[in-house]
């Protein structure tokens, strides 16, 4: 029988949890040492009495006003901002009533703990290959990186985190960084009891840090109970020293390569060949240089036949050091995928990938790409929503969300999921350009041009903003506006790279058959990688049936609406 809870203890713990008592207290500790401070000064300086009583009823007035802002904003070192949970999309994200799923554990981000921030990308870096190293134990479920960062400068509880990523177990701790050492606090607790099942303190030298990790993580899994195969013990086992500026180099790649931004990329990019100088065979910088080389790839800044190849450069020689590199695995998968076109290697490559590593991100995204385009949506939904459910707080994933719907042409379904996304990051812009393809494509015109002013308004200097204003003018009949704003497109091309992609994607829409499959065929010789959604890419609805359009399918190797050519037949 399920145990009911008293409202009112309910509303104790909420209260607690916001900190409306502390609030409280602490107001009413500082009035009274106003009060008491401007007394004597009326006292002193033979004040009127009226004063002091204007005084009283102000702090009286105010005691209200301070317990309810504590209920609605947080006060912290960065300042004051809304409490995050009150977001709908972020609560949607969550499942706050769900039980803790067994051998589920979150490490939050460790603490900086020297002098200045210059060394947080060292605790992020810490707290990265920590979660890294636990996925790599199949018997974990391992929270993501992207959700746990959220909690950095939290004034949540633990019990209150454990409930929202339904997990058994949270890791959190400090990281002291200097020249030459490393002193690392790391405590496991049992966030529904607040108890203390594991702590220590280690001082390593920096070179010896990767295997102070392994020992971590080796630690943890054994005190929750979790079965280690003989493989995982060894790869654990099998650490060796990394030169320590090849280490921070890594590190510092790793921070930049997170902002998923074109500046971030290059200083990623600069960082990651910056640690192979210091270590040759360092295979996570090898694995950090190709995911740039395959997100830009993917995202289209940069010509493709300029970035897979560099890419799989990158991923095989990896590969070549530690053939069970689940991330050099994915990557090579993802080229296979969007650049080569081989589906059937693909799935296997990404499935091998999950297989080493169930708790990935990358993985379970790429795999259920490849299901979208080869037509088994209701499968790929499960690879996202696993996905989801790893990463409940990463915008991309939650993106990845909408975008399947979207190409199965679940419109509203696909606006209800975006509209969470922005719950999660109310100032993602490719958000708000989802949601403007989407309402166009529902015809609701004034919906789609309010959200492109809104991106317009946070990006302006954004190509991709262009790029989907175009797109919602031509998808809701403004041929006018969508052709003035092509030629903008086209101008703005000269200074910088704009795919083939996106002009063809606005002719189709217009149903400019001729300039459509001119750049659709530009788009296929140049190996963009969104062309292998053309099957399934409501975009080109319009022009699906006219005659010619199947060859650009059979050129990528899939069939009309999803599935396999059979050049690719499923082995």
């Amino acid at each position: 029988m399920t145990k009911k809870i008293n409202p009112l203890v309910s509303i104790f713990r909420e209260l607690k949890r916001r900190k409306v008592f502390a609030a409280g207290a602490f107001y009413a500790a500082g009035a009274w040492l106003v009060v008491e401070a401007v007394g004597v000064v009326v006292q002193t300086y033979k004040a009127p009495d009226w004063i002091m009583q204007v005084l009283v009823a102000l702090a009286f007035a105010g005691f209200p006003v301070a317990l309810i802002l504590s209920w609605f904003f947080k006060f912290g070192p960065s300042g004051i901002s809304r409490d995050e949970s009150e977001k709908p999309g972020y609560q949607n994200a969550l499942s706050a009533d769900s039980p803790a799923v067994p051998g589920s554990i979150a490490v939050l981000p460790f603490r900086n703990m020297g002098a200045g921030s210059d060394n947080d990308y060292f605790a992020d870096g810490l707290t990265e290959v920590l979660i890294a190293k636990l996925a790599g134990i199949h018997s974990l479920r391992v929270i993501s990186r992207t959700t746990i960062m959220r909690y950095r400068e939290t004034n949540k509880d633990l019990r209150q985190i454990g409930r929202e990523l339904q997990v058994a177990h949270i890791i959190e701790g400090s990281v002291l960084l200097s020249d030459q050492s490393v002193q690392v606090v790391v405590q496991l607790i049992d966030p529904l009891t607040d108890h203390h099942r594991w702590a220590e303190t280690y001082t390593r030298p920096v070179q010896d840090f990767i295997g102070l990790l392994n020992e971590i993580a080796c630690i943890v899994s054994v005190e929750i109970g979790a079965r280690i195969s003989t493989a995982e013990q060894k790869r654990l086992d099998s650490a060796t020293p990394v030169d320590s500026r090849a280490l921070r180099a890594y590190l510092k790649g790793r921070h930049f390569f997170s902002k998923r931004t074109q500046p971030g990329f290059q200083a990623a990019l600069q960082y990651f060949s910056d640690a192979i100088k210091q270590e040759a065979d360092h295979v996570p910088s090898l694995v950090g240089m190709g995911e740039v080389f395959l997100l830009q790839g993917i995202y289209g800044s940069l010509p493709a036949k300029e970035c897979f190849p560099q890419a799989k450069q990158y991923f095989a020689a990896a590969l070549r050091l530690d053939d069970e590199e689940y991330a050099a695995l994915s990557g090579i998968a993802a080229i296979k995928m969007f650049f080569e076109w081989d589906f059937v290697s693909a799935r296997s490559i990404f499935q091998a990938s999950i297989a080493q590593n169930p708790s990935q991100i990358v993985g379970r995204i790429g795999l259920g790409d490849l299901l979208i385009v080869v037509g088994e949506q209701q499968a790929a939904m499960e690879q996202i929503h696993t996905a989801l459910r790893l990463d409940p707080l990463d915008v991309g994933v939650s993106m990845n969300v909408g975008d399947f719907l979207f190409f199965g042409r679940s419109y509203e379904q696909a606006i209800e999921q975006w509209e969470k996304t922005l719950g999660i990051a109310e100032h993602y812009v490719p958000a708000y350009l989802r949601l403007a393809e989407a309402y166009a494509f529902l015809g609701e015109s004034l919906a789609a041009k309010k959200h492109i002013r809104r991106a317009m308004e946070l990006d302006s200097g954004n190509t991709q903003v262009l790029v989907s204003a175009v797109f919602v003018s031509a998808v809701t009949g403004d041929h006018g506006q969508a052709n003035a704003q092509l030629e903008k497109l086209l101008a703005l091309s000269a200074e910088r790279y704009v795919a083939p992609w996106v002009f063809a994607r606005a002719y189709a829409a217009m149903c400019d058959i001729e300039n459509a499959y001119e750049l659709l065929d530009r788009s296929i010789n140049d190996r963009h990688g969104a062309v292998i959604f053309l099957g399934v890419n409501p975009a080109f609805d319009n022009i699906r049936s006219q005659p010619g359009f199947s060859n650009f399918l059979d050129r990528i190797g899939i069939a009309n609406g999803g599935g396999l050519a059979a050049k690719t037949t499923d082995r």
